[in-house]
């Protein structure tokens, strides 16, 4: 998939939204601009700039459609990537929601797409839940992804969580990415740092690297946040 492939698809999900809002009712529900900034603690010329936004819109009582957006700018490859995703779901329960999505990638030469699974949920504590399982094709090698996020609230400003994801491609390619999370909520912005590990398996080398991110995250909309988190390789590696 070429970048133009990319283009496409953020265009025709902004028309498909559009053309369901008069006989769906659309309304949007939230969104949020991500900036952000991650490098491994052992090099700094592995490191990643990244801008994101993802927009999300409340079909009906119970069906939603989110739009995501991506630029990153890697140091090592002195190159841009770019990413664009589309969500559909259902709200099975006020707080809880069950969708699919389709994402699409391109860095140089390189193109990736995935198809995937995934769900979130608030709990009565406050805790917000996210798990996804997804299908990735990237030329001839083709693997699985899954993730989990879990965010706690220590009080209406302050939040931790964790997050872990993993990656299992062909050719003996495997990486787990485990993180920590801290933010700190103001209105309508919210200032996040992370701390993790990125461990990888490649043909039986196997090697593992801190990272470290930083970001800011403005929110709008009537619930300041979309549905689900962004998915995607990029969003995954911290650098390169």
């Amino acid at each position: 998939m070429t970048r133009a492939r990319l283009a496409a698809l953020a265009t025709g999900s902004a028309m498909f939204a559009a053309l369901l809002a008069p006989a769906a009712h659309a309304e949007f529900k939230g969104g949020t601009v991500d900036l952000s900034y991650s490098t491994f603690t052992d090099d700094d010329d592995l490191s990643k700039y990244g801008a994101s936004g993802q927009f999300d819109f409340q079909l009906g009582p119970m069906f939603g459609l989110q739009g995501d957006l991506a630029a990153r700018q890697l140091d090592f490859l002195d190159d841009t990537s770019t990413a664009a995703g589309l969500h559909g779901y259902v709200m099975t329960m006020p707080d809880t929601a069950v969708g699919a999505f389709y994402q699409a990638e391109g860095l140089q030469d390189y193109d990736s797409e995935q198809l995937g699974l995934e769900a979130a949920t608030t709990l009565y504590s406050g805790v917000k839940l996210q798990g996804y399982v997804s299908r990735a094709f990237a030329g001839d090698v083709n693997g699985n992804i899954l993730g989990a996020q879990a965010d706690y609230p220590l009080s209406e400003s302050v939040a931790i969580g964790g997050k872990v994801d993993y990656m299992n491609l062909e050719h003996g390619t495997e990486a787990t990415r485990l993180a920590l999370t801290a933010s700190y909520s103001l209105p309508g912005v919210s200032f996040y740092t992370e701390l993790g590990k990125l461990n990888g398996d490649v043909d039986g080398y196997d090697d593992g690297d801190t990272f470290v991110g930083l970001g800011a995250k403005f929110r709008f909309g009537r619930e300041q946040q979309a549905t689900f988190g962004e998915r995607g390789l990029g969003s995954l590696l911290p650098g390169f």
